[in-house]
C-alpha cells in the first residue's frame, strides 16, 4: 500500500501461530491470480487501503466495539503492547520505521514497563552484591 507514510513497506515480526496461519493461507486458499501478493481484491491487484479500512469499520461494527478506530490503531496498539512487556523504545523504534526515537517515545505514556517488578527486581541487586 502506498498510503503509509513515505510509502515504505512495514515489516514487523509476526506471532509463529499467525505465521503459520498465513503459510497455510498461501499454500492453500491463495487466488493464482495473485502473483506475489498475500492478499488480492477480486480482479487480483493490491487491496485498496480505502477498502481495508471499510472492512476493518465493518469487522469493528460485527464485535461490537464502541470506540473509534482505524486500521493504524492497530499500528499503535502493536506498539503499545510490546513496550507493555517490556521491548526496548529503540527495537520498536525500528520496527514501526520512526526515523526519530522522539516519535516512537509516544507510547510509553501508555505505560512503564516493568514497574510492578521493580521491587523484586531491586531486592536481587542487593543479593549479587
Amino acid at each position: 500500500m502506498g498510503g503509509n507514510k513515505g510509502a515504505k513497506d512495514r515489516r514487523v515480526p509476526l506471532p509463529r501461530p499467525l505465521l503459520a496461519q498465513l503459510r497455510d493461507y498461501w499454500k492453500r486458499d491463495r487466488p493464482a491470480s495473485a502473483s506475489a501478493l498475500l492478499f488480492v481484491s477480486a480482479g487480483g491487484a493490491a487491496i485498496h487501503e480505502t477498502t481495508i479500512q471499510k472492512t476493518f469499520n465493518a469487522a469493528q461494527q460485527e464485535a461490537m466495539i464502541p470506540r473509534r478506530a482505524t486500521v493504524h490503531t492497530l499500528r499503535h496498539s502493536y506498539a503499545t503492547h510490546l513496550v507493555e512487556h517490556g521491548i526496548s523504545l529503540r527495537t520498536i523504534q525500528e520496527i514501526l520505521g520512526h526515523k526519530s526515537l522522539h516519535t516512537t517515545e509516544v507510547y510509553m505514556h501508555v505505560t512503564l514497563p516493568g514497574t510492578e517488578r521493580l521491587q523484586e527486581v531491586l531486592d536481587r541487586l542487593m543479593v549479587n552484591l
